[in-house]
This record gives structure tokens, C-alpha cells and sequence, in this order.
């Protein structure tokens, strides 16, 4: 009659497979759905394209190597649980006398920037769109004032093409946002659950052992600590892309609404002046260069806003790499190449954890 405690590591057994599973669908669907088109990033940006893509790539390596380590430990402690649990028949037939072995670390993979693969996709043509919204209100604008409008032209034109450079598509930002989300479900979840379920094997489960020993020092000195640098990140992340869309959308919907505003104006004087016979092109003229300097004016401090909401990114984008570094001393590499490090399982890890022949010892009786 073993005194160990063996539903315990049936537990710890299944609950790391299915945080395994849960990671790759993770790495599957909910990080490349969290990727920021370059057709979203605005000329001034202060170096968060560069940041977020770095801590994007990190996620990306750590929740697919995670994936891996956590369900090849879960399988090394069902075989250890299916001996204790009599069931020596199970493992015959689910291993057929192999060993549990580490999987292959994966490569790392660059952000898909949505602008290189070919494809003119849903984000490179919301970016297209984006742009076109911004540049045809300004037209339309300076179409509006006819020739009273030329004076002005040699400082519209420059700065129509700043707001077409940096106002982008919001709406990339929150499909990014929703994205992380999903990932923080699976983090929150694990990072709460897999130390426990490692906790109550090597203290409640009353094992012995270089099995359970290598357990326990690969989740506490590894898989816990990079679980809570992953979580920071991604906490971070989804906060950048929540304040991102929000400075888009409200930029362009500003600068739209503004630049129609003033469309409206001139167009209103050049009438006058059209019906008039040109008897009220002086008034017409004064109309249109008041309201194209006032439009100046208000396109200058929404750009600088928006400068300012990115520059505020800035300080975003040192935290994005405060906990990039977190997370990159657990996957290592050189040469801004990042490898999988020491969140992938070592073939000796494996096979202590899995080997019940020898490493898994129930206490001896005093």
C-alpha cells in the first residue's frame, strides 16, 4: 500500500498536459493575432515599433517553447502515475517501452508586419483606407476653396502629408489588444496553477527522489519566474495597444471632422464670391484664408497631440523593454537572437522526472 500521495501526481500529470495544449493554441491562433502592421505605426513613433516587435517575438518563442516543456513534463508524470497507479498496462500502451524525451526548441519567428508576405490583407488594406480618408478630406478641402485657397496651399500640402504619415488605422491596435487578452487568460491561469500543482507533489505528495528533485527545480527556478515575467509583458502590451487605438481613432475622427468642418466654409465663400460675380471675392478671399489658418492650426496641435501621446509610448516602450529583459534572461541568445533557453527542457530533466524505476522513491518507513 503506497503512502505517497498518487491522485495528487495524477493531478500535476494532467494539468500540465492541458496547460501544454493550452499554450500551443495560444502560439496558434491569439499571438499572431496580436502582430501590428506597419501600415499602423506612425512615422514619429519615438521606437515603439521596435520594442513592441521585440517583446512580441519573446511571447511568441516563450509560449511555444512552454507549450512544449509543460506537456512533455505532463507526460513524464503520468508514467510515473500510471506505475503508482498499478497501470503499468497504460504506459505500455501509450509509450510502447520509449522513453519520454524533450522536444526540439523552437525557432524563433519574426512579427508578421503584414506588408511583406505578398497579400493585400485586412490590415494593409485598413492602413490604405486610413490614409486614403485622411488625404481625400484635405482635397476635398482645398477643392473647396477654389483659387482663393492657392495662397495657402505651400503649407497645406506638407502638412496633409504629416497627418496622412501619422494619423494610421486604429483598428489593428485593439484587434492586437483583443489578442492579448487571450494570452493572459492562459498566463493568469497557469501562472497561478502550475506552481501549485508542482507545490503539492514535492510538499503535500510525500515523494523522495531525483525525480521529484528535478520537477521542482525546473518549475520553481525556471518555469515560475518566467511565467510572472510573461504576465508583466503581456499586461504591458495590451495597455500600449489600448492607448495606441485610442490616439488613432481619436485622431482621425478629429481631423475629419475638422478639415469637412472647414470644407464647408470654403466652399460657402467661394459660392458667395461665384454669385456675386466676383463682387465678393475680397470677402471671399479673407473667409478662406482665415478658416485654411485656422485648420492649419488645429491640424499642428492635433499632430502634436498625437506626437505626444506616442513620446508618452516612449516611456511604455522602456517598460515593454524593462520586461523584455525579464523575459529574455530565461530564453538567452546573443546577436539580438533569441533562443529558447532555459525554458526548454534538458534531456536529463526528462528523464529523471520520468524514470520511476529509480528517481520517484517513496519514503521508507521508520
Amino acid at each position: 500500500m503506497t503512502t505517497v500521495d498518487v491522485p495528487g501526481l495524477r493531478e500535476a500529470a494532467d494539468g500540465y498536459v492541458r496547460y501544454g495544449k493550452d499554450f500551443g493554441g495560444v502560439a496558434r491562433t491569439s499571438i499572431p493575432a496580436c502582430s501590428l502592421p506597419s501600415s499602423a505605426i506612425p512615422v514619429v513613433d519615438f521606437g515603439f515599433q521596435g520594442a513592441y516587435r521585440a517583446a512580441y517575438e519573446a511571447m511568441d518563442l516563450a509560449t511555444r517553447t512552454l507549450s512544449g516543456t509543460l506537456g512533455t513534463i505532463g507526460l513524464a508524470l503520468t508514467r510515473v502515475a500510471n506505475h503508482y497507479e498499478g497501470n503499468d498496462a497504460a504506459n505500455a500502451q501509450m509509450f510502447q517501452g520509449r522513453p519520454v524525451t524533450a522536444l526540439s526548441a523552437p525557432e524563433p519567428r519574426r512579427m508578421d508586419t503584414g506588408l511583406g508576405d505578398g497579400e493585400y490583407d485586412r490590415a494593409y488594406l485598413g492602413g490604405i483606407g486610413a490614409a486614403a480618408l485622411v488625404l481625400t478630406a484635405g482635397q476635398k478641402m482645398f477643392a473647396a476653396a477654389g483659387p482663393f485657397g492657392l495662397p495657402l496651399l505651400g503649407m497645406g500640402i506638407p502638412l496633409l502629408t504629416s497627418a496622412v504619415l501619422n494619423l494610421r488605422d486604429p483598428v489593428p491596435y485593439f484587434d492586437a489588444q483583443a489578442g492579448w487578452a487571450e494570452v493572459g487568460k492562459v498566463l493568469n491561469d497557469a501562472a497561478g496553477r502550475v506552481p501549485q500543482l508542482c507545490n503539492d507533489v514535492v510538499y503535500r505528495g510525500n515523494w523522495e527522489g531525483a525525480g521529484k528533485d528535478a520537477f521542482y527545480a525546473c518549475v520553481n527556478n525556471d518555469i515560475q519566474p518566467s511565467l510572472g515575467a510573461m504576465k508583466d509583458l503581456n499586461n504591458t502590451m495590451q495597455l500600449s495597444c489600448v492607448t495606441g487605438g485610442i490616439a488613432m481613432g481619436t485622431g482621425i475622427a478629429t481631423f475629419v471632422a475638422a478639415t469637412l468642418t472647414a470644407m464647408g466654409f470654403c466652399a460657402a465663400a467661394t459660392a458667395t464670391a461665384a454669385a456675386t460675380g466676383g463682387v465678393a471675392a475680397p470677402a471671399a478671399q479673407a473667409a478662406v484664408t482665415i478658416t485654411i489658418s485656422q485648420w492649419i492650426i488645429f491640424t499642428l496641435e492635433l499632430l502634436a497631440e498625437v506626437g505626444a501621446v506616442f513620446g508618452g509610448m516612449a516611456l511604455t516602450s522602456t517598460q515593454i523593454g524593462q520586461s523584455y529583459d525579464a523575459l529574455k534572461a530565461f530564453l538567452g541568445g546573443k546577436d539580438q537572437r533569441l533562443e529558447a533557453g532555459s525554458l526548454q527542457l534538458r534531456p536529463a530533466e526528462v528523464t529523471a522526472i520520468a524514470d520511476w524505476e529509480n528517481n520517484w522513491k517513496e519514503p521508507e518507513e521508520s
